[in-house]
């Protein structure tokens, strides 16, 4: 009696895991080929171009703000 309801339990549980998993595959969780788009690597040199200019103001004016406290 208690094999049947483990078994059955257990078939359940594996059915639900199952129904689960290819629900999430439609909807798109997952390994989806869509759901990461492509960067360049130009792009990329761009993006950290702008980050090093975008740094460089920060420490001038940083800098700046210092040598107006000094005086």
């Amino acid at each position: 009696m208690i094999m049947k309801l483990v078994n059955r339990s257990s078939l359940l549980s594996i059915l639900l895991g199952c129904l689960l998993f290819s629900f999430a595959s439609t909807v798109g969780c997952g390994n989806s080929g869509n759901s990461v788009p492509e960067v360049t690597k130009d792009e990329i040199a761009d993006y950290e171009r702008k980050m090093a200019d975008l740094q460089a103001k920060a420490d001038e004016e940083e800098m700046q703000r210092r040598m107006d406290k000094d005086e």
